[in-house]
């Protein structure tokens, strides 16, 4: 029992995140029906993160053609929606990258 125990906690610690839009989306919304989200993206382009953490907030993100590069957001453990948007601007900003907010409605 202990060795499956094991297994188990060693395959949810190497989850990979897919690196397809359909993916992505996908995973996003699986997550997001928990509300629970476990991070863990390991050197990824930023868009996907940002297409991923779009997706799981519902939130629109544009992102300027600027911005390129890879980013690592990890969580230790599951996380809620709430918590894994600010991990995302936490990792935003350690890269360099601020976020703008519009609040006002574009008509």
């Amino acid at each position: 029992m202990l060795r499956l125990i094991i297994f188990l906690l060693l395959g949810l610690s190497v989850c990979v995140y897919p690196q397809t839009a359909q993916e992505i989306q996908k995973t996003a919304q699986e997550q997001k029906r928990t509300g629970r989200v476990f991070l863990n993206f390991q050197d990824a382009d930023i868009s996907l993160v940002a297409k991923f953490m779009s997706e799981l907030t519902g939130k629109n993100i544009i992102l300027d053609p600027a911005v390129r590069g890879t980013i690592t957001v990890s969580s230790a453990k599951l996380v809620s929606v709430q918590t894994a948007w600010k991990i995302f601007l936490l990792a935003l900003s350690l890269q360099g990258y601020a976020t703008e907010w519009w609040r006002k409605k574009i008509t």
